[in-house]
């Protein structure tokens, strides 16, 4: 029998489920516009990974690859007009930000290193990501004025990722191995101090 995978829509609580698309290829990092009336998620239904936004109402959907190599990790802005997602169009990993409504991209990052799994600041004005430039996978903020990225994490272990801002750009909350296996650590941002969860 073939495979189908199927990526589903549920209250909070797993009740009225509803699948709103289904593939016979994997279906990845599934995210929400802010209105709720969009999900972007990764396919690789033709065989190459691209980022689909669809809309929940209608049905349709948008595919975005911006060329050969890997396009994943899509997340929205505050606004929801644009995404940043991470493309290898250039051999390695490096952000990008999408922008909707024009189609329109522009690289973020740039470096032989993997960065990938970006995320929106609040204010919509920078990026925080998982990066391996410094060795482990370690979490970086970058601006979108152009400024080099910065790194975030430190004395939290050899791999810190998947990070997010909490809704009031205070802290992070991210995955840390820590010492002791993968774990939900929370970072404050200002005091520079972490604790798990």
């Amino acid at each position: 029998s073939l495979k189908e995978y199927q990526l589903v829509v549920s209250d909070s609580d797993g009740h009225n489920p509803r699948p709103v698309f289904r593939s016979g290829e994997p279906i990845l990092s599934p995210a929400w516009s802010p209105s709720g009336a969009f999900l972007a998620y990764v396919s690789f239904e033709d065989g190459r990974s691209a980022v689909f936004v669809q809309d929940l109402k209608v049905g349709t959907r948008r595919k975005i690859r911006l060329g050969a190599g890997i396009t994943g990790s899509p997340a929205f802005s505050p606004s929801g007009e644009r995404l940043v997602i991470t493309s290898s169009k250039e051999g390695n990993p490096n952000l990008y930000v999408y922008d909707l409504l024009n189609n329109s991209s522009r690289k973020i990052t740039s470096h032989r290193a993997i960065d990938t799994e970006g995320s929106w600041s609040p204010d919509g004005s920078g990026l925080i990501f998982t990066s391996g430039r410094s060795g482990g996978a370690q979490i970086y903020y970058i601006s979108l004025d152009g400024s080099p990225p910065k790194r975030l994490t430190f004395g939290m272990g050899d791999y810190n990722a998947n990070a997010e801002y909490s809704r009031d750009g205070k802290n992070l909350v991210l995955i840390s191995r820590g010492g002791q296996g993968h774990r939900v650590a929370l970072y404050d941002l200002k005091a520079g101090e972490w604790r798990f969860l």
